[in-house]
Parts: structure tokens; sequence; C-alpha cells
């Protein structure tokens, strides 16, 4: 998913992080947003480790939104959501990037955070965090879907469907679809498939450990309808 700055109603910001051995920097403007206007900071903690805050983006009394990571580069690494934070003044992600082995490594990466947009933009998004369970409806605070409900299903280890009801493009195939995995782990997730063409909209995950092995894991997950 590619996106240029929305109104600040919109609610989202985004980064390039293309120094990845600095203690803490501020982002090339260009290639960093926030809606509110105010500031992106980016600190390293350790290897591999950083931290992005999107400063006013926070939900205050409200925590939740939605946060999607990649590896930026020639490379095999893969960078993770370690986490995020939410509820305060401020927006925080927690990011962690590995080799392919599983070793935590210093790496450029890019990230988008955003909470519900208008209906009209016709978004959903979900925190899988019940990586073992059969079936379940995930957290409100940090599921959205602009036309319903959303339903999480386990087929097999590390295999997943996230449906997100009403979403789908009734007769319109098309859409878009982003996984990160959740966690300090090196595991990794990508999107299978998607079936947008339907009155809902459903994308398949599956989740592996650095070696290749299907593994139950968090993730987060981000689709866009073709409407």
């Amino acid at each position: 998913m590619v996106t240029w700055p929305n109104a600040a109603a919109n609610r989202m910001g985004y980064v390039w992080a293309d120094q990845p051995s600095s203690a803490s920097y501020t982002p090339s403007a260009p290639y960093s947003y926030n809606s509110t206007g105010a500031a992106v900071l980016i600190a390293r903690s350790g290897v591999g480790i950083y931290s992005v805050k999107f400063t006013g983006l926070g939900g205050g009394v409200q925590a939740g939104g939605n946060v999607q990571v990649t590896a930026y580069g020639a490379g095999s690494e893969n960078c993770n959501v370690q986490n995020w934070s939410s509820g305060g003044t401020d927006f925080t992600a927690t990011v962690r990037c590995f080799t392919a082995a599983g070793a935590l490594t210093d790496t450029r990466y890019s990230l988008m955070v955003t909470w519900p947009e208008a209906v009209a933009n016709r978004l959903g998004y979900v925190w899988a965090d019940q990586a073992s369970s059969a079936s379940y409806t995930p957290s409100a605070s940090y599921s959205y879907n602009s036309s319903g409900g959303v339903l999480i299903t386990r087929s097999g280890v590390g295999v997943y469907s996230v449906k997100f009801t009403g979403l789908g493009g009734d007769g319109q195939s098309g859409g878009n679809v982003q996984v990160t995995a959740y966690g300090t782990g090196s595991e990794n997730c990508n999107v299978q498939n998607w079936a947008s063409g339907g009155a809902d909209f459903t994308a398949a995950v599956r989740c592996f450990t650095a070696a290749g092995v299907l593994k139950d894991t968090r993730y987060s997950l981000m689709v866009k309808s073709p409407q």
C-alpha cells in the first residue's frame, strides 16, 4: 500500500527510516508525515531496535490504531512491530529488524500508522492477538471495519483467514492488503491471497519462523477496499 498525505481528519502518519545506526534523528521531511503537523522522531535503543514517535497523534484516553512496517533495501532483512502505544498524547511504535537467520540487525524500513478514517475511505485493520485460537472476534479497540465487523479464523498452524464483513467490492475485485508480524521474535507473516469481489473482504495470512516453518504468530493487518 502506498500513500500520500491525507487530510488531517484521517489521523495517520508514515516515515522512511533511513538512518539505521543513528541513536536518534528527525527523518527526512519529504518521506515522513504526521497529520497533526507535529514532529516525527526516531530513536535506536539497541541493534535493530527502534522507537518511532508521532507527536500529538495519540488517542488520549482511547488506545488503538494500526501499525504496518516493511524492511527497505536490496537485502533479505525483515522488520516486525514489537508493540505500539497510542493511548496518550503521542503514537509510538516499537520496531525490531532481523537478518534472514533471525538475528537482530540495523536496517532501514518504511512504517505507517493510522487511526480509523472516514467511512467513505472503505478501510479495515486488525491486531490479531490470539495466535492459537480457532476463531475469534478481535479487540474492538485494535480493530476497525468501516462497513461492519471483523472475524479471524485459524485453519492450521500459522494459517489464518481475516474477514471484514461488508467491505467487499460487490462485483468489483481488487483492493490491497498489508500484514506485519507482531512481537519480539523474528517471525514473519505473508499475505497468501485475498478475496474482495463479493460482499465481504477476506485476507488469507501465513506466518513463519525465520527458518521458514509455519508458526502460530500474532500480527497486524490492514486492508483497503476496491471501492
